[in-house]
């Protein structure tokens, strides 16, 4: 009876002294202010851009396809699909049926759709209208704290998706698919973990340049104002992140209390993870990125975990000549204001068309904005 307990015991998270005492956090919900056309006055672009308003009434938009003809595809979790909108026109609703529809993603005339534990294609016709959908991808993880999918094709023809972690900062026990980035082929098979322990690294894009992968985790709640720091991440085919026992730069989580499984100790484990690239302000919550002209932009939607609100914003972040990240800024904002203690609204989805206009979806207004040269 010893003999088999002990193997229980080995193959779990193995519990170390506390790092130190527990942070306290703090916990500030801005107000939404009812929204109307005349807020879009409050963004801020750089000089020489314009903020406008691409369109609303829609339900809960997330991430966005821009098509040839101008119009955007949109994804909507509450509203389980897919809608087509034009500048200015009525959201109709394309694809239905999927829970949690979120993730969007467009290899030629097919447009993909990840939701919380499916995946489904469908031919892409003339408006946005899509014809013959099915189900590719039916045994996804069952979502938890962070069920909302994201895709992407990379430069080597594969599919990417975000498998955000089940709770706040506790591993799953057995459950490999959790916490991490899975590749996959086209026809959804073959799937893999390719990175592991990023908490919810929903944006991730590659540089078109160099075809490096890079994405932001969102760090955990309830450790204070400034811990975690959101990351900016390399990602690395079987790279390790860290999470929920490490973050930043091989930094030790204070909460935490366990050790890997197989690790004889968080110090010995933490130098075998990817360090971060670049920290930004913690609870921001990234959600979204793209890169366009070199630059790599992402939306903030904004925290609830702090004491003085952040996030709610763009950021804008710069390469160095080496192709590494060097600094961040805020792009646009505007969205906080009463001295953080209201918001315009919460910037979610982000989708750079070819000739540079960029599309951010509200989420909170059922609204997309425009932000072109002009």
């Amino acid at each position: 009876m010893i003999l088999p307990l002990a193997l229980t015991l080995l193959a779990m998270p193995q519990e170390t002294v506390p790092l130190s005492e527990p942070v306290r956090a703090g916990v500030v919900n801005p107000r939404q202010l009812t929204f109307s056309p005349d807020l879009v006055r409050r963004l801020r672009a750089p000089k020489g851009y314009r903020v406008t308003l691409f369109a609303n009434g829609l339900k809960e938009p997330r991430l966005m396809i821009p098509l040839e003809d101008g119009t955007l595809l949109v994804s909507s979790p509450s509203g389980e699909g897919v809608f087509a909108v034009k500048e200015g026109g009525l959201p109709k609703q394309v694809l239905s049926g999927l829970k949690g529809a979120h993730g969007l993603a467009r290899r030629g005339d097919r447009l993909y759709v990840a939701g919380g534990t499916e995946m489904m294609i469908a031919d892409l016709a003339p408006a946005g209208e899509l014809r013959n959908a099915k189900r590719i991808v039916t045994d996804l993880p069952q979502p938890g704290q962070h069920g909302k999918r994201c895709i992407a094709f990379g430069p080597d023809g594969m599919l990417y998706m975000t498998i955000g972690s089940r709770t706040n900062d506790r591993p799953v026990a057995g459950e490999k698919e959790d916490a991490c980035i899975l590749v996959m082929d086209p026809a959804g098979q073959g799937r893999r973990v390719f990175a592991k322990r990023l908490r919810n690294t929903m944006a991730f894009t590659w540089n078109p340049t160099t075809k490096e992968m890079w994405g932001f985790d969102q760090g955990a709640d309830y450790r204070g104002d400034n811990i975690p720091p959101e990351e900016l991440n390399r990602i690395k085919d079987g790279g390790d992140y860290g999470w929920p026992y490490v973050y930043g730069q091989r930094r030790l989580d204070p909460n935490n209390y366990l050790v890997p499984e197989g690790e004889t100790s968080l110090e010995v484990y933490a130098r075998k993870t990817e360090p971060s690239a670049l920290e930004l302000p913690a609870h921001s919550s990234p959600i979204a990125t793209a890169f366009y002209d070199g630059a790599l932009y992402v939306t903030m939607r904004g925290s609830w975990n702090r004491s003085k609100p952040q996030g709610y914003n763009i950021t804008k972040i710069s390469f160095d000549a080496a192709g590494r990240p060097a600094k961040s800024e805020v792009f646009v904002d505007g969205f906080l204001t009463d001295g953080g203690k209201a918001y315009v609204g919460r910037p979610s989805g982000l989708a750079i068309a070819a000739d540079g206009t960029m599309y951010v979806s509200d989420d909170a207004n059922g609204a997309i904005y425009k932000i072109a040269r002009g």
